[in-house]
């Protein structure tokens, strides 16, 4: 099957960020996540397992506290219920795939 980028369903949405679900796979859902420079998702978390993939760009993550540099090329797995914020502190848009493991 083939999930196509122009039917991704909006399913975050602050202003600056917003993530569209490309679908599920495999008890696995995908999510494209753009920030725009500048913008931050205020902490949070999700009480299953999530791998993200930087796909462009870079920012701060900061993991209960704990602030880490990410970019283009790096991945991050995140266990559930662990509180995350994202700080997109580069000149360009992030591009993440977030992957919940379900």
């Amino acid at each position: 099957m083939i999930h196509r980028a122009s039917e991704a369903e909006v399913i975050f949405e602050i202003e600056g960020a917003v993530g569209k679900k490309a679908g599920v796979i495999n008890n696995c859902e995908y999510v494209r996540l753009s920030i725009d420079p500048g913008k931050i998702i205020p902490s949070h978390s999700l009480d299953v397992p999530v791998t993200f993939y930087v796909i462009a760009g870079s920012a701060e993550v900061t993991l209960t506290g704990e602030m880490r540099e990410i970019a283009a090329g790096d991945m991050l797995e995140i266990k559930p219920n662990l509180e995350r914020e994202w700080n997109n502190t580069g000149i360009e848009k992030l591009e993440l795939l977030v992957v919940k493991h379900l």
